[in-house]
């Protein structure tokens, strides 16, 4: 009997001393605010999954939108990690076939998803930036829709 009660006792204590602690806080975390991404300022009130800190969208991006007068226009925009941008547009099938060239910065959206082309007048200077693409949108700033929606997406390149 005695026997049996001291591996009791034996199976208890093993028992005990095997129950895992929780684990303790960490105490030395220090708190790190991001008020950049690679150099560029990005809205810390909207930080999260979105375009401008989870895509790479630097870069050379192109298509051919629709034009009511012409062919098409060729559209070929460079986006700069310091948030410049050159933007080559040429109306097609017009004869003159004269490439306008445009340069300056853009800025982001609070959202982080959609880029405005600054101090250009006049024509669509606003895109929603996905994965390797653009979306141009129209002069209110809203998504083209419809049977010429995929006409206004411009590939990275």
């Amino acid at each position: 009997m005695k026997k049996i009660s001291f591996l009791f006792v034996i199976i208890v204590l093993m028992a005990i001393s095997c129950k895992q602690e929780p684990p303790k806080e960490n105490t030395n975390l220090i708190e790190i605010k991001a008020d950049s991404v690679a150099g560029m300022p990005i809205d810390t009130n909207h930080v999260g999954d979105n375009s401008q800190v989870s895509l790479d969208w630097e870069g050379v991006y192109k298509g051919v939108t629709p034009c009511a007068n012409c062919e098409g226009i060729a559209v070929e925009l460079t986006l700069g990690k310091d948030n410049t941008f050159v933007l080559k547009t040429n109306n097609m099938g017009k004869g003159d076939e004269k490439t306008t060239i445009e340069q300056g910065n853009f800025s982001w959206d609070k959202s982080g998803s959609v880029i405005t082309l600054n101090g250009l007048e006049h024509k669509p200077n606003q895109y929603k930036v996905g994965e390797n693409h653009l979306v141009q949108m129209d002069m209110s700033g809203n998504i083209v829709e419809g049977d010429l929606a995929s006409k206004y997406i411009l590939q990275k390149k």
